[in-house]
């Protein structure tokens, strides 16, 4: 039987997409929307609109789910036509290491020194990432530029979108923010099932970019739109394994999609829930019978954070799915939260109006 959020899943997160490259999810979520019957309009920072109407000079509600993965690009092209890389976004070191990835859409290996070659402290060493390097199968700079491979070329962990035990937990690569992008597809695709009718407030639906390099794309558009209310979709990393104590963290997958009550990005970028709106979603998911858990994470950030505070700022939080191994090429989610949180977004679609009030008082 068809899953339309696995397959529409599987399918973005096969998409190679870095900061600043997202065109390739760019154009595939652009088919899947206009193939659900709503027109898109992109702007030039990379951010795909989908505007579900509402009578004009209603208070804007803007739902962001970012577009980009974590991972790297070409730093330099080394003798012998290996690959110098960079990180983009939160990429370690340690998950790049012996690790097969994509170049510029050619396959290609993280190389590591052969433990018969190392000493003692060295085998237990991870390299930095000025010490990693990438082999692609050319053997000068001159088959690497035959490629397409230049300098700034993404690189991206490869592997299938893989489901994990009874079927809902699915692992992979780009599950960091593929999964909110797929999220609202499901959204978009109840609603035109139900043939749903025109919000009694405007609705903007955005899939934003560079969001793993300091919420770019959703400040663009939070200042293009000036929403009265907007929502990041986003996944967050959790507990419920060995090595997060309860101390860390209590959230969980499968138990339902996470609310970060703050987020405390630096330099002033992270942001706090607004009451009013928290409000609204605990009130909304109570009456459709979708569970939360709530965190206070110790670090990270999201879109929600740059929503709030562009131009004169708006009620912001965000509405995460909760990952396991995060930032990594086999993070893990549960379907059973995104299909909660498309859900009780789809409620926040249909309950918004001009009366609601989200004075902060």
């Amino acid at each position: 039987m068809p899953d339309f959020l696995f397959d529409t899943l599987a399918a973005l997160t096969q998409i190679d997409a870095v900061p600043g490259q997202e065109q390739p999810v760019i154009r595939a979520l652009r088919e899947i929307v206009q193939g659900l019957g709503h027109r898109t309009e992109l702007d030039v920072f990379g951010n795909l609109y989908v505007d579900l109407g509402g009578p004009a000079g209603t208070p804007l509600l803007l739902i962001d789910a970012h577009t980009d993965e974590i991972g790297a690009v070409v730093q330099r092209v080394l003798p012998g036509g290996f690959l110098g890389i960079t990180p983009l976004g939160g990429a370690r070191e340690s998950c790049f290491l012996a690790r097969q990835v994509v170049v510029a859409g050619h396959p290609g290996v993280v190389g590591i020194k052969p433990g018969h070659f190392s000493g003692g402290e060295e085998r237990g060493r991870v390299p930095t990432f000025d010490q990693l390097f990438v082999d692609v199968g050319a053997e000068s700079a001159e088959e690497v530029a035959a490629m397409g491979i230049r300098i700034g070329s993404q690189v991206t962990w490869t592997g299938p979108l893989t489901r994990i035990g009874k079927g809902d937990r699915v692992a992979g690569k780009a599950i960091d923010n593929r999964l909110s992008c797929a999220v609202l597809c499901e959204v978009l695709r109840t609603r035109r099932e139900a043939s749903a009718s025109a919000p009694r407030a405007r609705v903007v639906l955005a899939f934003t970019s560079q969001e793993e390099v300091g919420l770019r794309g959703a400040r663009a558009a939070a200042s293009r739109l000036a929403p009265a209310v907007a929502v990041a979709v986003d996944t967050v990393p959790c507990g419920g394994t060995p090595d997060v104590p309860v101390s860390v963290s209590t959230t969980a997958i499968g138990r339902g999609p996470v609310v970060p009550l703050m987020a405390r990005g630096g330099g002033g970028g992270g942001y706090i829930a607004h009451p009013a709106l928290l409000a609204w979603l605990e009130e909304t998911a109570s009456g459709i019978g979708v569970p939360l858990q709530f965190d206070l994470p110790q670090g990270g950030n999201n879109d929600a954070a740059a929503m709030q505070q562009a131009g004169a700022g708006a009620a912001a939080l965000a509405l995460c799915l909760p990952r396991r191994y995060s930032h990594s090429p086999v993070e893990m989610a549960d379907l059973r939260d995104a299909r909660g949180a498309a859900k009780l977004i789809a409620a926040l679609i249909a309950d918004h109006s001009a009366d609601r009030s989200f004075a902060f008082a």
